[in-house]
């Protein structure tokens, strides 16, 4: 079967953002959600400033889930999205990123054979809606507002226009304020086409009412752009892609990278694991994702949602905010809603902590979850449970429903990522479905046995999935300080592929990643590229082109653009994947 590209083109061609926008991305181990004993609390997963992002691929329509986190002044947040076809526009529930991540995130896990005990340590636990614009004079500029209303806490305008600076003009007058410099890019995408969204927040709203963005449009494939975000992108920023579709998706015209397992640290169940694959990414030629699962999305079955579940008829016109709460928060215990940033926000609105609690040092965490202890302050508050219970419908149930829909039809879930930096993003990526293609298991176990020395010390054997063993000297806590994990001689990277149209990896050795990656940038046919079956020994320059001539990138069509961007300022361009033609700073492990 001949595979589907998803070129991740002409829908994301960039995202406008005015002051800091990030999204959250779970990198760590997983530790049980309620292990503090309470509803809300301290000890969350491990969370790093980066971008996450849902695709549905069915044909010609395309869903995409994004998640937006925000630092600013709510009168600041404006957002203006190119948009390839006139999109429907809902909103969605963060709940579903927390979910997806921790069912999907990687674990690293060890079986210990603790030997004859003399070193007194024991292991840890293991993770531990749009009408028509006015017709247009042709020649003269204009800018149509195609559709214009609310959706959740956002005012949103469907535009189309034949100038950007009649378009930037029309976003600054209605408060939708972009900066000078986006003119350019605005340019490019109206050159091509492009509508653009454009959403602020409402006047009564604030930055904790932000929701994720759901768009569905026509197109064969979603985009996702990378040269726009060189605005104020951070250095090696995480970045994680879901796609749900009917097989596994692999990158096309970007390497595909496996890690070298000896460089997690095992001992500590992959704390290094976002160095490790930013290290892997840099030998990759900065264009690499790793696959970090791919399978069934039956893990996802009732995840987020399932028919009477959630089931709160019985706190219907209750006024006493505490006893309300108190059994809804019993009802909500052990489900996916338990800790629920999403509920946190409706009762920070709905039952706010009452100043003069904060006064005394009470903490929303302590508020929240024992309101038996605070019966007397939760009784003043001013509170109908019809309203609450409405907003939880609109705000997370309806949502989580929906998604829920899209893992119950769609047979398979891939979950990439990789880390990139601004002067990396030169060119956008491409994917390809293959049905052939073998599952990736999000958990991996090795073994490990325990050798204790009359002095105390320490030896541990590890014993890899595929049987490579190495050893380790270890005090029984802390990271790892020797041994393959820290020596940076030791490549991160276990395997650089490639994909063609068959589907089959073709291996990449280290020192020829750079040569192969400018072909690719030219748009070389991956199975026009020839790469040596063995690594070109003495040339490790990364760069083996007769001469030293290197070979300028073209402008590709689709979402990328001409590299016009400037200092982002309090803007930024929601950046979601990789690359560069220059080598990577290499980062420590």
């Amino acid at each position: 079967m001949k595979p589907r590209l998803v070129t991740f083109r002409n829908w994301m061609a960039g995202l406008f953002v005015t002051a800091a926008v990030t999204t959250s991305v779970i990198v760590a181990a997983p530790t049980p959600a309620m292990a503090c004993g309470g509803f809300f609390c301290s000890n969350v997963p491990i969370e790093q400033s980066g971008e996450e992002i849902l695709f549905t691929v069915e044909e010609n329509n395309i869903t995409a889930y994004i998640k937006i986190s925000y630092q600013g002044e709510a009168k600041d947040f404006a957002w203006v999205v190119p948009v390839a076809s006139l999109p429907e526009i809902s909103v969605g529930s963060d709940s579903v990123f927390t979910r997806l991540g921790q069912v999907t995130q990687p674990v690293f896990n060890l079986n210990w054979d603790y030997g004859d005990g003399m070193c007194g340590f024991w292991a840890m636990d293991a993770a531990a809606g749009a009408g028509g614009g006015p017709e247009s004079n042709e020649g003269e500029s204009y800018v149509n507002v195609l559709g214009q209303a609310q959706v959740g806490p956002y005012d949103y305008a469907i535009l189309e226009s034949n100038d950007a600076q009649a378009l930037k003009a029309w976003l600054d007058e209605n408060d939708f304020d972009q900066p000078d410099d986006a003119i350019p890019l605005i340019e490019h995408y109206l050159e091509n086409d492009m509508l653009f969204v454009a959403l602020k927040l409402q006047q009564d709203k604030g930055t904790g009412d932000i929701r994720p963005l759901v768009l569905q449009f026509k197109e064969n494939s979603p985009c996702v752009p990378l040269i726009l975000t060189r605005i104020a992108a951070q250095p090696d920023m995480p970045v994680r892609v879901y796609v749900l579709g009917e097989h596994r998706v692999v990158p096309s015209n970007w390497f595909h990278v496996e890690l070298n397992l000896q460089k997690i640290d095992w001992l500590n169940y992959g704390s290094n694991y976002t160095q490790v694959v930013t290290q892997a990414v840099d030998e990759a030629a900065g264009h690499g994702f790793v696959t970090e699962f791919a399978g069934s999305s039956a893990n996802m079955k009732n995840q987020l949602w399932q028919e009477g579940q959630f089931n709160f008829s019985s706190l219907n016109g209750m006024t006493d905010a505490g006893k309300f709460w108190a059994q809804m928060r019993d009802m909500l215990m052990g489900t996916s809603l338990a800790g629920s940033p999403d509920i946190l926000e409706l009762l920070r609105k709905f039952i706010p902590l009452p100043q003069s609690l904060a006064a005394q040092g009470v903490t929303e965490q302590q508020f929240y979850n024992s309101p038996e202890s605070y019966e007397a302050e939760y009784s003043k508050i001013p509170f109908s449970s019809d309203a609450f219970l409405a907003a939880v419908d609109e705000n997370i149930l309806d949502p989580l429903k929906a998604a829920q829909g899209w893992f119950d039809t769609f047979p398979y879930l891939t979950r990439m990522f990789t880390t990139v930096s601004p002067e990396e993003m030169t060119r956008d990526p491409l994917f390809a479905f293959h049905d052939e293609l073998g599952d990736v298991p999000n958990v991996r176990t090795a073994e490990a046995v325990a050798q204790c020395a009359e002095d105390g010390t320490m030896t541990v054997t590890i014993t890899l999935p595929d049987g490579t063993s190495y050893s380790v000297d270890w005090q029984g806590w802390g990271p790892v300080d020797n041994g393959p994990t820290v020596d940076e001689s030791v490549p991160a990277a276990g395997a650089i592929e490639l994909y063609g149209n068959d589907g089959l990896p073709r291996a990449v050795p280290h020192d020829f990643t750079q040569y192969v990656d400018q072909q690719l940038a030219v748009e070389v046919p991956v199975e026009e590229i020839d790469i040596p079956a063995v690594p070109n020994n003495g040339n490790n320059n990364g760069n083996p082109i007769a001469g030293g001539a290197e070979t300028e990138p073209k402008k590709s069509s689709g979402c990328s653009v001409g590299s016009n961007s400037t200092s982002g300022g309090l803007w930024l361009v929601l950046m979601f994947v990789l690359g560069v033609l220059a080598v990577r700073r290499r980062n420590a492990i």
